[in-house]
């Protein structure tokens, strides 16, 4: 519901800024953070000044801080295309609230809708929260609203979708096409990944990318702002 949604906002918010506020008292040189917030005043307010950080895989529209992030904007826009060209009518999205990442992934998805004459339908768009389990209400309802395909833009949500449509009796492929974000290590991943198209996140370069640039802020705090764009990679399951 929204309200719980709410709760969950305010709770990941709220443990964000201890946290951050701990660290950053003298426990640590520099901080990478993928941030919850979706206030950039409240993010700002809780850094101290000239303090080293690297945001990861988050924006804000105002550039004060450093970042290293990944588009997801054309495998997303590719796979709703492919859906599209499947005969798939109804392709439903699963998305985190607030996040700079779900916004560019929403908007891939709905350009696409668009240029492929698929409905317009809100009631397709859902978002789950960062809490486990979170992926299966939204599943719940999606498959209410009778979709033929689903892409779940978290690698847990999508861990998640793979067991509750396997619990459910859906054949990956056959019943409901799936596009699945992989941005960890996962056996479900290999054991499904011939039923499945996926949206392979470079951690390992996002991972490199980012060290590399906290390490220079803390020898330069007042070195100019930098950001960098990866792009993630779509894998058809049967290319």
């Amino acid at each position: 519901s929204s309200a719980a949604s709410d709760v969950y906002k305010r709770q990941d918010m709220d443990r964000e800024e201890t946290n951050v506020r701990l660290l950053t008292a003298g426990l640590v040189d520099g901080l990478l953070i993928a941030s919850t917030m979706d206030d950039f005043d409240r993010f700002d307010q809780m850094i101290p000044a000239g303090f080293p950080v690297v945001l990861v895989d988050r924006t804000f529209e105002t550039k004060k801080y450093s970042s290293i992030c990944v588009s997801n904007f054309q495998p997303i826009y590719r796979s709703v295309c492919r859906l599209a060209g499947k005969g798939d009518q109804r392709i439903g999205i699963i998305g985190l609230p607030r996040l700079s990442t779900t916004k560019e992934r929403i908007s891939a998805y709905q350009q696409a809708v668009a240029d492929c004459g698929l409905p317009d339908d809100p009631e397709l768009i859902r978002y789950g929260d960062s809490m486990e389990n979170s992926a299966q209400a939204c599943l719940e309802e999606l498959l209410e609203q009778k979709c033929d395909a689903i892409i779940v833009c978290q690698g847990l949500m999508a861990s998640e979708t793979m067991i509750y449509l396997h619990k459910k009796g859906y054949d990956l492929s056959r019943d409901i096409d799936l596009v699945s974000f992989m941005d960890y290590d996962s056996n479900l991943y290999q054991l499904y990944s011939n039923q499945m198209d996926s949206i392979v996140q470079p951690v390992v370069e996002l991972g490199e990318a980012a060290g590399e640039q906290i390490l220079r802020r803390i020898e330069k705090p007042d070195a100019p702002i930098f950001e960098k764009v990866l792009t993630s990679a779509y894998r058809p399951y049967n290319a």
